[in-house]
Formats: structure tokens, C-alpha cells, sequence
């Protein structure tokens, strides 16, 4: 019998963040690079999404860090 990988919740709550902000991001980056012009509601969802995206990503990265232990090493 193969051993299995067991992913306590707190693991998966940091790969989840990280991808609800990279997928913020890319969203918002896709829709400016295919015209999202000025005063339109695609780029207002593209600003959200390029203003909303890194913090996600830089809880999940401050939980992981602090999880690890001793951080500030």
C-alpha cells in the first residue's frame, strides 16, 4: 500500500489565496491587453482586479512564512 500525502487546511487555504490573487491579476492584466479602454466597465474590473490581487497572495505568503517558523531569520 502506498503512503498517502495529507494537506492539513491551513496548506490548502495558503495555495488557494495564492491562486484567488494570481488569477486576479492575470484576469485584469488579459483584459487590458485586449483593449480594455478608459471609461468602460472592463476597465474598472481590471483596475479592481490588478488593485485586489497581490494582497491574497501576500496573506497566503505571510501565513506560510510565519507558519515555517522563526521568520524574521
Amino acid at each position: 500500500m502506498e503512503p498517502q500525502l495529507w494537506w492539513h487546511q491551513h496548506v490548502i487555504w495558503y495555495l488557494y489565496l495564492a491562486g484567488l490573487g494570481a488569477g486576479a491579476v492575470t484576469v485584469s492584466a488579459s483584459i487590458l491587453l485586449r483593449g480594455g479602454d478608459l471609461g468602460t466597465g472592463n476597465f474598472k474590473m481590471a483596475r479592481y482586479g490588478a488593485l485586489i490581487g497581490p494582497f491574497p497572495v501576500i496573506i497566503g505568503t505571510c501565513a506560510l512564512v510565519f507558519e515555517l517558523g522563526r521568520p524574521f531569520r
